[in-house]
């Protein structure tokens, strides 16, 4: 017949066909290549019991009653009792139902014993060699080519086509009960790494403990050393090594939220102490803080004492305190910034929060950075980890997040110049978990923050939010070219020499204040901060150094936008109504008024230049000032208090939003003045006032 004139069939005809053929085959007693070589060799019960032992009752139903009727067909009724043996193997065996269907298998039907032969090859049974490995080994050699196959105790995972979900989950359950050094970070894999190369101050380089995020190649690597991967060969007619496949860590690595392993918030190299004093001193991970502790060989901590007293506390600040004496600090706060900047980065893996510390100076190299490098010296036994700041301030964050994601314990934004703010900063440093922004990647993960920060800068400054978020310390040698003076001894060098005694004068002089009470007088509350100030603040000002945050003070009164806001407010106190409102658009008009000029046309000088000048550094285009950005401001220091005044807003979408200046009485009902703060009479509103 010509091919064309062929009827065309499905496939589901073809294998109905098969099927068919093959049923007609077994009834007239045909069998595979594999099953005349059994009836060849010929099969007893204890053959058939080994190859039914050898397969795992792994099976859905239909296989189960597949495997039933082979039995039957091998041993008839005298089966039953391994029917039942292997049968209750299964975790979802019910002996009734086992029983009832024993009878049914001796129904005629063209399964014959070399199903059974079959399936027990599939998992492994050889019928040469008998079952399979112990526990489903595979036969070859161990991935140490110096240990014999039976010495490998490492766990096996078979691997099979379909099964890839079954087998990550195993993977994974398996690395993590073997106690593999694997951990989730802003949402990654990572591994810790003790030394890895950064960037120092200076231009130069140091190492820092971290963690980095772990490849598809490093996974497989860390499976292969603690699980023995198996896969069943046709050729070999059982079960081989085999290498890790790439679907394996792919796999485990794409799964994020779902995974099992721990949560890792930082590294350390030097015990931590912890807010209630005891010290973390234990290598490898702490379920309690999350955070892995890589202690450097190096180090040794001495014996502290468990309750020491004032005096004990005393002399162990006074170590501390030596070390600061080639430092130009400016007056006592900035030398109690520096201590508590040395405090802060010994404890800082179990605070929750922690504010910035930034050194600044008037001139370079009067020993900011070196102060940094000190104080990381101390906490880590290296210099510090610094980055550049960006052109902007996003770029900047980025930066920082960077390093900030990778859990390292101590950084440092080196060398700015200008004013430092940022809303991601000021997140970083006032809330445990902050979602972050990479540079040069979109992602954002979210991280808990367990890093000390700093800062450093000529003639730097904060504003807005990031006041009350930093302590400043400022130094001054007083001279020219500060970099060329001459000193007594080098303190970083004292610092590494006995590093272990001033870790331990640290932690002395804390588990002392905890001994006396933790005294909160003259402690005012640091919102955001009450860890902090438990551990670093109280101790200081208990031994009666000045308050560091007293340094607020310094930065509230350099702040930029406060500046801004302050001659705002005097200025509209001086020239308009309190408590009567005014648009953006007509503050613009009150500030632009000019005098009648020479020609009496308007054409003279600003009637008031001061309140044009602070509107022209918030909303101005050049000569021009634009009501949009006016109003922008204005509704961003709303509600804002400053020297007994406040900015009230009312929205009118209609006619533009309506703000009013109001007096806020003190304790007293007396108005204070702005911006020196004395007190006067009640200032004028437009009940008593003509204007």
């Amino acid at each position: 017949m010509p091919f064309a004139e062929l009827p065309f069939v499905t496939e589901e005809q073809l294998d109905r066909l098969i099927a068919a053929s093959e049923r007609i085959l077994r009834t007239s007693g045909g069998l595979t290549k594999a099953e005349w070589k059994e009836r060849a060799t010929g099969y007893d019960r204890a053959r058939i019991r080994d190859a039914l032992m050898s397969t795992p009752n792994e099976f859905d139903y239909e296989t189960w009653i597949r495997i039933g009727f082979a039995l039957y067909d091998g041993l008839g009724e005298d089966g039953q009792g391994l029917w039942a043996e292997w049968s209750a193997t299964s975790s979802k065996n019910d002996p009734d139902v086992t029983d009832r269907a024993w009878p049914s298998f001796a129904e005629p039907r063209e399964i014959t014993i070399g199903t059974l032969f079959h399936y027990a090859r599939e998992a492994g049974w050889n019928p040469k060699r008998g079952r399979p490995a112990k526990a489903g080994r595979p036969f070859n050699a161990s991935a140490d080519p110096s240990v014999h196959a039976d010495e490998d105790t490492r766990p096996v995972v078979r691997l099979m086509d379909g099964k890839l979900p079954e087998v990550v989950d195993c993977v994974e359950r398996l690395l993590i009960g073997a106690g593999a050094e694997i951990y989730v970070r802003g949402g990654k894999l990572v591994v810790p790494v003790i030394d890895r190369t950064v960037s120092a101050a200076d231009d130069r380089e140091t190492t820092s403990a971290m963690t980095v995020p772990l490849t598809s190649s490093g996974l497989a690597d860390k499976a292969a050393r603690v699980i023995r991967f198996g896969r069943y060969s046709e050729r070999a007619r059982g079960w081989v090594d085999a290498n890790v496949p790439e679907s394996v860590p792919r796999t485990l690595l794409e799964r994020r939220d779902a995974w099992n392993f721990a949560k890792i918030n930082g590294i350390a190299t030097t015990p931590v102490m912890l807010p209630d004093g005891s010290i973390l001193s234990k290598p490898g991970y702490d379920p309690r803080t999350r955070l892995y502790l890589a202690p450097d060989p190096n180090f040794a901590l001495p014996p502290l004492l468990d309750r020491p007293d004032r005096a004990e506390a005393e002399a162990a600040l006074a170590l501390l305190d030596e070390l600061l004496d080639e430092f130009p600090f400016v007056e006592p706060v900035d030398r109690s910034v520096a201590l508590s900047g040395i405090l802060t980065a010994l404890v800082r893996g179990g605070m929750p929060t922690a504010p910035m510390h930034i050194f600044r100076a008037h001139t370079p190299g009067s020993g900011k950075s070196y102060l940094v490098d000190l104080i990381c010296a101390i906490a880590t036994g290296r210099r510090c980890p610094v980055i550049a700041a960006g052109r902007t301030e996003e770029e900047t964050e980025k930066r920082l997040a960077s390093l900030l994601l990778e859990g390292i314990p101590i950084i440092s934004i080196d060398n700015l110049n200008g004013t430092l703010s940022g809303d991601t900063l000021c997140q970083m440093l006032t809330q445990t978990e902050v979602k972050v922004r990479i540079l040069g990647k979109s992602e954002a993960p979210t991280i808990e923050v367990r890093t000390a920060m700093y800062a450093t800068g000529n003639n730097l400054k904060v504003k807005g939010d990031m006041v009350r978020r930093v302590l400043l310390s400022t130094l001054d040698a007083g001279v020219e070219r500060p970099e060329e003076r001459s000193f007594a001894f080098k303190p970083i060098d004292r610092a590494m020499e006995g590093r272990g005694r001033y870790v331990a004068a640290a932690y002395t002089l804390i588990r002392a204040y905890m001994t006396a009470g933790s005294p909160k007088e003259g402690v005012a509350p640091f919102g955001s901060y009450e860890v902090w100030s438990s551990l670093v603040r109280g101790p200081l000002i208990w031994l009666g150094r000045a308050d560091p945050v007293e340094s607020v003070r310094t930065a509230r009164n350099e702040d930029p936008d406060l500046t801004d806001i302050g001659e705002l407010f005097a200025q509209w106190d001086a020239h308009m109504l309190r408590n009567a409102p005014y648009t953006s658009q007509r503050l613009i008009e009150i500030a632009q008024e000019r005098g009648s000029g020479a020609w009496g046309n308007g054409s003279g000088s600003r009637v008031r230049p001061e309140l044009h000048g602070v509107l022209s550094r918030r909303a101005g285009y050049g000569d021009r000032l634009d009501a949009r950005r006016l109003g922008n401001w204005l509704s961003s220091i709303n509600g804002r208090v400053l020297g007994g005044l406040r900015l009230e807003m009312k929205k009118d979408a209609s006619h533009g939003n309506k703000f009013t200046l109001v007096a806020v009485p003190d304790s007293d009902g007396m108005i204070l003045d702005v911006p020196s703060g004395e007190k006067l009479g009640p200032k004028r509103s437009p009940d008593n006032d003509p204007m």
